[in-house]
């Protein structure tokens, strides 16, 4: 398993395989009639167009990639789903109202201290 520019050292990459997880790295598997792909961050230079997948009609095409990019590319190449992550600071409504009244949530980056006003 080659894994370029990734923020995974050797030893985090042997603690999830070990698991018995797989690391999708610009690569597909078939399950059935699915086809699942995880992809490399859209700023590698490397990373696979996703018209070189053997994505066709006659599959349900899931794409799984860390930022929503590519969105009109992979409408164009048969993909049926994209599952992106990437909402920091809760783009994704309603969610986003509940980011900002928990400061230490997930999403929220800057740490405030909060005094009691007792």
């Amino acid at each position: 398993m080659a894994i370029t520019k990734t923020r995974y050292n050797s030893q985090k990459i042997n603690s999830i395989t070990k698991n018995n997880i797989t690391i999708l790295n610009d690569q597909e598997v078939h399950l059935n009639n699915i086809i699942l792909i995880g992809r490399k961050d859209y700023t590698n230079k490397s990373r696979k167009k996703t018209k070189d997948y053997h994505l066709t009609n006659k599959t349900y095409n899931i794409i799984l990639d860390h930022q929503p990019q590519g969105t009109k590319e992979n409408i164009k190449n048969n993909v049926d789903l994209q599952l992106s992550g990437h909402t920091h600071n809760g783009q994704t409504f309603p969610l986003s109202y509940s980011y900002h009244l928990q400061p230490d949530f997930a999403g929220n980056y800057e740490k405030k201290k909060h005094s009691s006003t007792a």
